[in-house]
């Protein structure tokens, strides 16, 4: 690609991310070149969603086989693919969990359980913890507690408390009868890879059972077996209420998926939550060919 080309990006595409001076144009399993023929060892992986990658094989040939078939099917249809995908999925999630909501990104998956916690317990405030990331949309922005994502956006539209990450005997005094959920990232990711200590995660989990609040982990980061167990909290003895996951899922596809406990069941009224591309067959057959 001709540096007339590559400009058109610096001068129409809107720019929030910094830019490297890297023209990447092909990739295979751990490896991408750029337009020079440079081989590089991608340590980067796209934030995450290369996990398993570049173009693997295993799923590559899946999504080849889906769109000889259909790419879109809203979920307001059934589909086989999708309904495999959502088989094999909970094969590797504890029998204690029964829902799955597809979305499209870990930052809509942190969006929906947010929801959820709100329509449960009918209440509205959240207690998040300093230095986590939950995304950019302006939910899970809200709950962000790095300063820097959120401060040109204030006022954020939910109510949100923000804790020190690990310190275990103030659980008693933050997680109070008034909040919706505590959501907490089991290793933070963006805040500089800090794992939380089991008796803080045990603790939040004690407390907030006996106070009718809910427990969120955003495992978006942590999950599918970058922890050594296939969701960080399985290293902890300790289970959520709700988890989000996303990224590494379908391969490089866009996923987010949230999954609570099977008391909760389906949760939302019919038109109460949607997304027009979540579960579509291109993304279940990439999901289903990683797992």
């Amino acid at each position: 690609m001709s540096n007339d080309l590559l400009r058109f990006e610096d001068e129409y595409l809107a720019r929030y991310y910094s830019k490297k001076t890297i023209n990447i144009v092909k990739g295979y399993m751990q490896y991408v070149w750029d337009s020079n023929n440079n081989k590089y060892l991608d340590m980067h992986t796209g934030f995450g969603v290369a996990f398993l990658g570049h173009r693997n094989p295993r799923i590559i040939n899946a999504i080849k086989d889906q769109l000889d078939k259909i790419i879109t099917v809203p979920l307001t249809f059934y589909n086989e693919t999708r309904a495999e995908f959502i088989r094999e999925f909970m094969r590797v999630v504890p029998s204690s969990f029964g829902k799955v909501f597809l979305q499209n990104s870990g930052t809509e998956a942190v969006e929906v359980a947010l929801k959820i916690a709100r329509k449960i317990t009918k209440k509205a405030e959240f207690l998040a913890f300093l230095n986590s990331f939950h995304g950019r949309t302006m939910g899970s922005l809200s709950v962000t507690g790095n300063e820097k994502y959120r401060r040109a956006f204030e006022p954020m539209p939910y109510k949100v408390r923000f804790a020190p990450f690990n310190v275990v005997d103030q659980v008693d005094k933050l997680v109070t009868e008034d909040l919706a959920a505590v959501i907490v990232e089991p290793i933070q990711g963006e805040g500089g890879v800090n794992p939380a200590r089991p008796e803080f995660l045990r603790a939040l989990r004690q407390v907030t059972r006996e106070r009718n609040v809910l427990l969120i982990f955003d495992e978006v980061q942590t999950g599918f077996g970058r922890t050594g167990r296939v969701w960080a909290f399985e290293n902890y003895g300790v289970e959520p209420d709700i988890f989000t996951a996303g990224k590494s899922i379908a391969g490089g596809l866009p996923i987010g998926v949230a999954v609570v406990r099977r008391e909760f069941g389906d949760v939302f009224e019919p038109g109460e939550h949607g997304s027009t591309f979540a579960g579509n067959p291109l993304v279940m057959a990439a999901a289903r060919a990683g797992g």
